[in-house]
């Protein structure tokens, strides 16, 4: 069989150059496409009717006050819908409006409509089918009285054929249903493969990054030889670029699959402008390149939104403009672009740097996935094409827009906007981590480790070392299970993926398992980071979740959050008791 064959056919040309008299309707009964054939008959043009209701482009003749096609039609197209079943209606008479061009007014016409369901793998109504034939010519020889018996034949065989194709419709709608709901279980397969790859591959490199991140955090604050240092730099350097590149793999499966959540919190909006500008200032240094920054005083200082997400759009976006900037400026610009009347309002944010400019034809491949300028940019600055994609996701899930206008060789302006209610609540300054440098924690806490893997063995005590704290270690859940019986443990850092016994059985049958007073706090600490995973943890019966990589930082933060045994013991004898630790900030879903 030659390609041409297995080929399919074009159907759209088909379903409009076929000799039936065909509409494809919306269920609001919206004109969504027409058979030549139809457009014909009823003299009316595609461009002129599709996207238009099906009653404003054929009313009911208005010299006729006994006229009734409309409100049969309509009758049938609700039946449809009621009943999810083909509706065949009497021969109609419903006029049709002449073109301007041809006189204008209404021709008179005698129409045999059929009107049919076409159903979704659920059951559900996705379109009507309206066909007719016209039958003008039929009835004007009945009302002449002429050849009476022959135009009794010619309707009998019409209806006859109406009727066969009818059920040959219905047929065919069940064939394509079957194959519809055929096509739709194999997606769903197809779908669920693809989430659990994603879900080993994250497992898989952010085991290992866990490690080279961590231990490399932990050399950097030995003492070293600037040489050392350079080169413990460089690592952690290209340790969070790999990790942001596994983050904008997993951002756009969940974009993909529709799982990604926007969450909504109180934050200060120019200190989310600062933090992201902060964050992109090294490498502006060493690009010789100025950052500058200006936000109108009517922007509202704290706004609801998901401060997380906002972040990722600006820092993907002022990145980009240091990457591609040397020796130049990089301007970061806010303005309040709209208020509404339910307490909301539009921010808009430009980024504008001095830098290469886009080509004019490339502009349109810019927020496309895993789309670069071209090769030679890839091979030069690197990325994997994805950030772009992400923030205009983002964005608009947000309520917003992203747009770009650029200038080959004089720079590019990206501008986005979203859409956050008003906050009148005041949040308090926080100390950034350079005011406030990492001490040990100020309590001893009773610690088990449950881990698999040596090499974050290691890590994990390495780093609470340094947070002055020890641990026991083992090395599946059945151990974690068996070890609380034996020892009251303040805190468990549990992973979730262990041979034997994973972290979340584990949990189940520790909270089962020791009385209410003898319950330790349980943290997530896992490779796993999809959509719903940080939910199973809990619904579990852990106390907190963080990801790894796992940094210093963040796992001393959730520590502080852990009051130790006799404390708490304290506590409850004076009628108080701690409350579980807060999931840690930042911490992925």
């Amino acid at each position: 069989m030659t390609n041409d064959a297995k080929a399919l056919p074009d159907f759209r040309l088909l379903f409009e150059s076929g000799p039936g008299l065909y509409l494809v309707l919306s269920p609001a009964l919206i004109i969504l496409a027409a058979s030549d054939a139809y457009l014909q008959a009823t003299m009316t043009r595609r461009e002129a009717i599709v996207g238009r209701h099906l009653f404003e482009v054929f009313p009911d003749n208005p010299a006729d006050a006994t006229a009734t096609g409309v409100s049969n039609l309509r009758a049938s197209l609700e039946r449809v819908i009621a009943t999810r079943t083909p509706d065949a209606m009497a021969v109609q008479k419903y006029d049709v409006r002449r073109p301007a061009a041809e006189g204008g007014g209404f021709e008179e016409r005698y129409w045999s409509p059929l009107n049919a369901p076409v159903l979704g793998p659920t059951g559900e109504l996705l379109y009507i089918i309206h066909r007719v034939e016209e039958v003008t010519e039929f009835v004007h020889l009945k009302q002449q009285g002429a050849a009476q018996q022959q135009i009794a034949e010619k309707l009998r065989a019409q209806a006859e054929r109406m009727e066969l194709e009818v059920f040959q419709r219905a047929q065919q709608i069940q064939e394509a249903n079957r194959s519809l709901r055929h096509a739709n279980d194999e997606l769903s397969r197809i779908d669920k493969s693809k989430t659990l790859f994603f879900a080993n591959m994250s497992h898989e490199l952010r085991t290992p990054l866990n490690a080279i991140i961590g231990l490399n955090g932990l050399l950097l604050e030995t003492p070293l030889t600037p040489k050392q240092r350079e080169y413990a730099e460089t690592a952690r350097t290209s340790g969070e670029f790999l990790l942001q590149i596994i983050n904008d793999i997993l951002d756009l499966s969940k974009i993909e699959a529709g799982h990604l959540e926007i969450e909504e919190q109180p934050f200060d909006v120019r200190r989310y402008f600062e933090d992201s500008l902060a964050l992109v200032k090294n490498k502006a240094d060493e690009n010789h390149v100025a950052l500058e920054y200006h936000c109108e005083p009517e922007v509202p200082a704290v706004v609801v939104g998901d401060v997380s997400r906002l972040r990722q759009v600006l820092v993907n976006l002022l990145s980009n403009a240091v990457k591609f900037t040397s020796h130049g400026t990089v301007e970061l610009s806010a303005a309040l672009a709209d208020l509404y009347e339910d307490s909301s309002c539009r921010i808009s944010v430009r980024v504008r740097d001095t830098g290469i400019g886009i080509p004019p034809d490339r502009v349109s491949r810019l927020f496309q996935p895993y789309s670069q300028i071209d090769a030679t940019t890839s091979r030069m600055y690197g990325g994997t094409g994805l950030g772009l994609a992400i923030c205009k996701h983002l964005v608009e899930q947000m309520g917003g827009s992203i747009r770009v206008e650029s200038v080959l060789g004089a720079g590019s302006s990206f501008t986005f906007d979203f859409r956050a209610r008003i906050s009148v609540v005041t949040l308090p300054p926080i100390v950034s981590r350079d005011e406030a440098p990492l001490q040990k924690l100020p309590h001893t806490l009773r610690i088990l480790l449950a881990e698999d893997n040596p090499v974050n063995q290691r890590v994990a005590l390495s780093m609470l070392e340094r947070l002055g704290q020890k641990a026991d270690v083992v090395a599946d859940g059945h151990e974690a299970v068996e070890a609380v019986k034996r020892v009251a443990y303040d805190v468990i850092l549990m992973d979730v993926l262990m041979p034997e016994m994973d972290g979340l059985e584990a949990t189940r049958q520790i909270r089962a398992a020791l009385p209410a007073e003898r319950q330790p706090r349980i943290i997530a600490m896992t490779a796993n980071a999809m959509t719903g995973d940080r939910e199973r943890c809990l619904e579990a019966g852990m106390d907190g979740f963080i990801s790894k990589p796992i940094s210093l930082q963040r796992l001393a933060d959730t520590l502080l959050r852990v009051v130790p045994r006799q404390r708490r013991g304290a506590a409850s004898r004076k009628g108080r008791t701690d409350a579980p630790p807060a999931p840690p900030e930042g911490g992925n879903p």
